[in-house]
């Protein structure tokens, strides 16, 4: 069960170098679109919609690198007065019972829309905009099973999808 561990974390990195490039592309896109505009007075629809694009995929996709980081959201009142075994065990049971249930739910409901985006090949909903507005909406059920997967190697690993020993 080890390569569980193992996966969540070369996973997590990869998603991690992901939502830094994003950033990267979605501040330059940005950036771009406002120095056609104000100095310009231009724009480009394709550089709106990249900004956009990238800022969409940057949401969801650093929901499992937040989980991971154990930077999430949470309600901390008992949690800072327990020990580390009792706020592991907090951690497992909150996964099961509220993490898992709660993101496979959400992709069963938003798999079948994102398989008829990316068949139908769904572009920008801005007419002359991006045409892969699917690898957008594709970014949910990614989020998604990153943190199932994240959540099962916190469930069965010794350590967390971080690499460090509890």
């Amino acid at each position: 069960m080890n390569w569980i561990v193992k996966t969540a974390y070369v996973l997590n990195k990869a998603t991690l170098f992901l939502c830094v490039v994003l950033f990267a592309l979605m501040s330059i896109s940005v950036l771009g679109n406002v120095i056609l505009r104000y100095a310009l007075s231009s724009g480009s629809l394709w550089l709106h919609d990249l900004a956009l694009f990238s800022f969409g995929l940057l949401a969801v996709l650093s929901i499992p690198c937040a989980f991971n980081a154990d930077k999430h959201v949470r309600v901390d009142i008992f949690r800072q007065k327990q020990n580390v075994s009792i706020q592991r065990r907090t951690d497992i049971i909150g996964i099961i019972a509220f993490a898992l249930p709660v993101f496979a739910l959400l992709l069963t409901y938003v798999w079948s829309d994102v398989v008829y985006a990316i068949r139908i090949g769904e572009g920008s909903p801005q007419i002359g905009g991006l045409p892969f507005f699917y690898l957008v909406k594709a970014g949910l059920p990614l989020a998604c099973i990153l943190m199932m997967v994240q959540g099962a190697a916190i469930i069965i690993g010794s350590k967390n999808a971080s690499g460090k020993a509890d």
